[in-house]
């Protein structure tokens, strides 16, 4: 069975012009769904511009923050004070100043295995 293949690829000349794209994609997907939102952010170092954009006014002002539900994709086993853990990273740049804490979902890592 052959799938549609929906894909698109946007080209921007560095990572700044990326970190805007993403945010404005966000954005646009939140405000494209009036219900209840579920956004599933990636960790390392790639998205530290985008959350730094998120947590400014001009995007800030736009998330219903009440609504939108903030998981993590990808997690290292680490101690959530540790400065690998992906979620931290994403709680100090824009998600403990913004969202209700019930509302982000870290993945667990304070358990003695990831079993």
């Amino acid at each position: 069975m052959a799938f549609p293949d929906h894909r698109q690829v946007t080209t921007v000349p560095d990572a700044a012009a990326l970190a805007k794209a993403a945010a404005e994609r966000i954005i646009a997907r939140i405000a494209a769904n009036k219900d209840r939102v579920a956004i599933c952010l990636t960790g390392g170092s790639s998205p530290k511009q985008l959350y730094s954009l998120l947590a400014t006014d001009t995007y800030r002002d736009q998330i219903p923050w009440d609504r939108v539900h903030w998981f993590i994709g990808d997690e290292r086993f680490v101690r959530a004070d540790d400065p690998l853990n992906n979620m931290s990273m994403a709680r100090q740049s824009f998600l403990d100043r913004n969202a209700p804490g019930a509302n982000i979902h870290p993945i667990p890592t304070d358990t003695a295995t990831p079993m």
